[in-house]
């Protein structure tokens, strides 16, 4: 995993660098996922205030370069929502992401927008055509189509 670390490491610096300038203060760190989080995801964050952990899934380690750019940039994208509400707006958003499933929705579909205007869309499209969400979360996600949709009609596609 250290090798694994060290490259998506990389990527998420350069993805802060050339897409997401307001996290270049941020302190973003790597870490292998639990088996709950690569059981359901590809990788999740979570955000600390002065920093954030991001939690890759060993499964990442087969997709395209372009998806992985595409699902990192869709988790900066929960960091840049998170840095937006201050510590109660946070709070209470973690709350309700975590008990209504609305919430995880708008939040989900935030990330991916914010992915999509800073010009990730065809590997969001690539990554939801071929894997996909869990049955169990795949409502709570954009769908290809909506991806595409989406980014067509902010001429991000």
């Amino acid at each position: 995993m250290v090798e694994n670390k060290k490259n998506y490491q990389k990527i998420v610096d350069e993805l802060v660098r050339k897409s997401f300038p307001e996290l270049k203060k941020n302190k973003i760190f790597i870490s292998e996922a639990s088996k709950w989080v690569s059981k359901y995801f590809s990788a999740a964050v979570t955000y600390v205030f002065l920093f954030s952990i991001l939690k890759i899934s060993k499964k990442m380690r087969d997709y395209s370069e372009e998806i992985i750019e595409s699902v990192l940039a869709h988790e900066l994208g929960h960091i840049v929502g998170f840095k937006s509400y201050g510590f109660f707006g946070y709070t209470w958003r973690g709350f309700r992401y975590l008990t209504f499933r609305g919430a995880r929705t708008i939040e989900e579909n935030v990330a991916d927008k914010i992915a999509i205007d800073r010009g990730y869309a065809k590997g969001l499209y690539e990554f939801k055509n071929k894997y996909g969400h869990p049955e169990k979360y795949k409502e709570c996600y954009m769908s290809a189509k909506e991806v595409k949709e989406y980014a067509k009609s902010v001429k991000k596609w």
